[in-house]
């Protein structure tokens, strides 16, 4: 997220309010921030920002394949 959009999903103004956020809310689309992202790069990085684990890549060579795939289309 932060390589892409140049920020922090989420910027409370303290430790504890940026906790707060973490938990519950969603972070900004990262296209909100950079447009020029393409969509099924932000629907990466928003898969490995989802809140419950079972909604996020179980692991590294799951994202590695979702690249993969990008690179093929």
């Amino acid at each position: 997220y932060a390589l892409l959009t140049g920020k922090t999903p989420f910027e409370g103004n303290s430790p504890l309010q940026t906790a707060t956020w973490i938990l519950q809310r969603e972070p900004t689309t990262p296209k909100k921030v950079n447009p020029e992202i393409p969509d099924p790069v932000e629907k990466v990085v928003l898969k490995l920002l989802a809140k419950k684990p079972d909604d996020r890549y179980q692991n590294a060579a799951d994202v590695l394949g979702e690249l993969e795939q990008m690179s093929l289309k």
